[in-house]
């Protein structure tokens, strides 16, 4: 078994609410150095509480190196069943090799909500000599205290505390990148919001000029990763506005942006395929394949 994601949570334990609902999230990383297609699954360890769980979101999801996907695991008892503990956990695995290349997360315990308490009888009064029993204890507690601060005590000097050496605090390790996902991506075009094209400008710097364009406009550095679909006019040049309606224009579907970019981006299997088509179509791609 290959490990490709790890998983934590900063929950080993959860109480479910009135009508049995609660959610867990989960932390899930890309460990490895390579661009990973990567489904997710709740589990439930215990009979009958898998049809409980419900994941917020995408089941299969891309993961560039190092990427970090937050993974919400809603609980949803169903009405009138039998609130009772049980646990859970998240599990990810490669969608190109889900039975060798997988990773199972952390234990999560569910706890049924504490039972409500039962109001006292007689509607909470309490008798008139606990009120008696109180006011009598409050009076001798401030004569005893009225009796001690009227009394001279002898100044108490305090020797200075020794000296210690400042505590190094360790640098903490850079936060991961930042990413943003846009799916269907769209600018302003002739008073329309119209599909990205894959060009930057008519028929050149397409692929990632075009995705990186979009991504600066939405005030991000670069574009980490994006798709693209062929023959799906209407499209927008993001350079000039200009649209193209012909059955040949081809436009991005999702982008990811992030911070500016140190080296060449890594891209999808089918985002390659599609741009080897796009290109021989006679469009200039922006960067070699």
């Amino acid at each position: 078994m290959t490990r490709l994601f790890d998983i934590t949570t900063t929950q080993d334990s959860l109480e479910l609410d009135r009508q049995g609902q609660g959610k867990v999230v989960f932390t899930v990383t890309n460990v490895t150095q390579q661009p990973q297609r990567c489904g997710l699954r709740p589990r439930g360890l215990d009979a009958g509480k898998a049809g409980w769980l419900r994941l917020a979101g995408e089941a299969e999801r891309d993961f560039v190196p190092g990427m970090v996907h937050q993974v919400e695991v809603g609980i949803a008892v169903p009405p009138g069943t039998p609130l009772e503990k049980f646990r859970l956990r998240l599990d990810a695995y490669s969608v190109a090799n889900p039975d060798d290349d997988f990773t199972e997360g952390p234990l999560v315990q569910v706890n049924p909500p504490p039972a409500a308490t039962p109001a006292p009888e007689g509607g909470g009064r309490m008798p008139w000599w606990v009120w008696l029993v109180i006011a009598l204890a409050v009076l001798a507690v401030g004569g005893l205290a009225f009796h001690l601060m009227s009394r001279k005590a002898p100044p108490v000097i305090s020797p200075p505390p020794p000296a210690s050496a400042p505590a190094s605090t360790p640098t903490p390790p850079p936060p991961p990148p930042r990413l943003v996902e846009f799916d269907n991506p769209r600018i302003e075009a002739g008073g329309r919001l119209v599909g990205l094209d894959v060009c930057r400008e008519w028929g050149a710097n397409c692929g990632q000029a075009a995705a990186t364009a979009f991504c600066q406009q939405k005030g991000h550095g670069a574009a980490h990763s994006f798709k693209v679909t062929q023959d799906a006019p209407p499209t927008a040049i993001i350079s000039t506005q200009q649209v193209c309606d012909a059955p040949g224009c081809d436009r991005i579907n999702w982008i990811q942006c992030g911070p500016r970019l140190t080296g060449p981006i890594r891209l999808p299997r089918e985002t390659l395929l599609q741009l080897d088509q796009i290109r021989l179509k006679g469009k200039h791609l922006s960067q070699p394949e």
